[in-house]
Parts: C-alpha cells; structure tokens; sequence
C-alpha cells in the first residue's frame, strides 16, 4: 500500500523539485481533477469486483476469467471515453473553468489523458493479485512504475523539455506499466 500511495504522489513531488512552483501547481491541479472521476470510476468497480471475485474462488466457479473480461470491457469503455473527451477538451475546459492562467494545466490533462485512461482501465482489476495472494508480484510491479514514471520525468529534465513534455513522458512511460498490471 505504501509502495502504491507513494508511486501515486512521486511524480508531482519530482515536478515540484525539478520545475518551477507554479509547474507543480499546474500539474497538481491536473492531477486533482483528473483522481475524482478515476477514484469514482476505480473505486466503485473495483470494490465490487474484488468481492464478486474472491467469492467466485472460494466456491471454486471456475468463471474467474468472465468476470475479469466483463469487468474489463466496461473499464475500457469508461477508459476510452474519458481519455477521449479529456484529449478534446482538457485545455479548452481548464481555460474556462479555471482561467487563462490554468491553461497550462489543461495541455498537461491532454498529454496525461493517456495514462488516466490505462490507469482506469487496470487499477480496478489489479485487485487479482490480491485476491490470488500474488502480493509479492503487486509489490514489484508497484516498485518497477515507481521507478520508471520518476526516471521518466528526471530524464525529461535532463534533457531540458518542458514541463508539459515531462508529463507527455510520464504518460508514455507509465500506461505501458498500467497495462502490464493490467
């Protein structure tokens, strides 16, 4: 859990020290409005997964694999949809509901929406691991995103790109972790 919460909050402490205040604002902000719907959309399914799935292997269903497709499909298509609407609108939305100054924050939504959209998609089911005592494997895989998101976003810096690129290179590094949980 440790592991998980501090993987969650690295990345806007490493912006925060490697960019300017006001970048970590931006990004803090876009990391603010982006948690809501995914921590409803995550939580809501997630808990109802997890419980629908270890009852199914205590009493030995042998439908484990359905529940984890049909729960996936309905991830994927929240997944998409978000993602989607956040890459049209996110700066457009962001300039108007929190002003000009936040536009920035609204292109990092954009590149970001890569991520939300993978992290939709696999925080709810990676309650599998759990559920199959594999705690061992959700701590190397929480331990390997916190390395590479980080490192993405160090790299970045390195390289001199912008603080929206480092966040594009967050979102390119860490969907792929997604997904691998996933």
């Amino acid at each position: 859990g440790w592991l998980n919460t501090f993987g969650e909050s690295a990345p806007l402490l490493i912006v925060g020290g490697l960019y300017a205040t006001d970048a970590a604002g931006q990004f803090g902000l876009t990391l603010r409005v982006l948690s809501l719907p995914a921590a409803l959309i995550g939580s809501g399914i997630g808990q109802v997964y997890r419980s629908e799935l270890a009852l199914r292997r205590r009493e030995r269903c042998g439908d484990e694999r359905a529940l984890f497709l049909s729960t996936s499909v309905t991830l994927g298509v929240a997944a998409v949809l978000f993602g989607g609407v956040l890459f049209l609108v996110g700066p457009w939305v962001f300039d108007i509901v929190f002003g000009p100054r936040w536009t920035g924050a609204g292109d990092m939504v954009r590149v970001y929406s890569l991520a939300i959209s993978a992290q939709i998609l696999a925080a709810p089911v990676s309650q599998t691991l759990i559920v199959y005592e594999r705690v061992f494997m959700q701590v190397v895989w929480d331990a390997s995103r916190l390395i590479l998101t980080t490192s993405s976003l160090i790299v970045a810096w390195r390289l001199h790109a912008s603080v929206v690129t480092a966040v594009g290179a967050l979102s390119v590094t860490g969907s792929p972790c997604y997904a691998i949980n996933w």
